[in-house]
């Protein structure tokens, strides 16, 4: 499986490599997604 850089960050949110399974064809593999940071402070955040 090839190697794939993350995505481009958005403020606000991470990254994150997540492990997926396709129970109808039975492939797998990990896709990349961003998901809100809801944990950050905003003073974390650049502008």
């Amino acid at each position: 499986m090839l190697k794939r850089k993350p995505p481009v960050e958005v403020a606000g949110y991470l990254n994150r490599l997540i492990f997926v399974v396709d129970i109808f064809s039975g492939k797998w593999g990990c896709k990349w997604y961003s998901v809100i940071n809801e944990s950050g402070a905003d003073e974390d955040v650049s502008p």
